[in-house]
């Protein structure tokens, strides 16, 4: 099974959410990050890709279905560093399950999606990964759980008005094409945890 994981990735032992967690707060100065892996995800495939620096606002806007312009990003509420992490490693205390604990190259878990290439989404890594960063700059929203065709993130700051719901809607929107609009805004405002699916 290991072998299967990318070359850049390597499962950790002990899996447990105490050591998810001193690697998570020190990824920022080791450049590895960990993040839980879905059982059924560990078979691949992978394909590794590049992190170039983009804009957030120019990739929802290209990935943006209509109808009408792009709204703008969501301002969000910028937790601190603490916060964000404390919600992750609270996740994983409750939730992580029978997901296992893989670690890789990255200073983030949103760059793990490109460093471990994976393939579970349409969109590109590299404009995943940007808008992905983007959300947990904005909303503390940090990828937790890798999945075939899905992420779990947890949220620290989750959007607190219908307004900024409403436009943390559309970037959803933006990213998960075909996602059912009708009364998601209304589910934001205090979640603590989004599941993005693309199968």
């Amino acid at each position: 099974m290991t072998a299967s994981l990318a070359p850049t990735f390597r499962f950790h032992h002990p899996e447990n959410p105490l050591a998810y967690e001193r690697l998570l707060r020190a990824a920022p100065r080791t450049g590895r990050c960990a993040v839980w892996l879905a059982d059924a995800a560990a078979a691949g495939p992978w394909s590794p890709a590049p992190v170039p620096p983009l804009d957030p606002l120019a990739v929802l806007e290209e990935w943006w279905p209509g109808p009408g312009l792009f709204p703008g990003l969501a301002a969000g509420w910028r937790p601190s560093r603490e916060e964000v992490l404390d919600e992750a490693v609270a996740w994983a205390e409750n939730d992580a399950g029978r997901a296992r604990l893989v670690v890789g190259t990255g200073r983030g878990p949103a760059e793990l999606l490109a460093t471990l290439g994976w393939t579970g989404s349409p969109r590109d890594l590299a404009g995943l990964s940007t808008v992905l960063r983007s959300w947990e700059s904005r909303f503390g929203a940090v990828v937790v759980r890798i999945g075939v065709d899905d992420l779990v993130l947890s949220v620290a700051a989750p959007p607190r008005t219908t307004v900024e719901a409403g436009r943390l809607t559309a970037e959803h929107l933006a990213v998960v094409p075909g996602l059912e609009a009708r009364g998601y805004a209304a589910r934001l405002p205090g979640a603590r945890v989004w599941r993005l699916r693309w199968g």
